[in-house]
């Protein structure tokens, strides 16, 4: 998964359904998949 904040790659496995939908912080917008990288907090 490419980070859209700082564009670092990491290879940390991750599972998405399809049929969940998040709000994207600070956004007006969802998402199938909201994940935060530790340095980038």
């Amino acid at each position: 998964v490419k980070c859209g904040n700082c564009g670092e790659v990491t290879e940390k496995e991750s599972y998405v359904m399809l049929g969940e939908v998040v709000p994207i912080p600070k956004s007006r917008g969802q998402a199938n998949l909201v994940q935060k990288l530790i340095e980038c907090v």
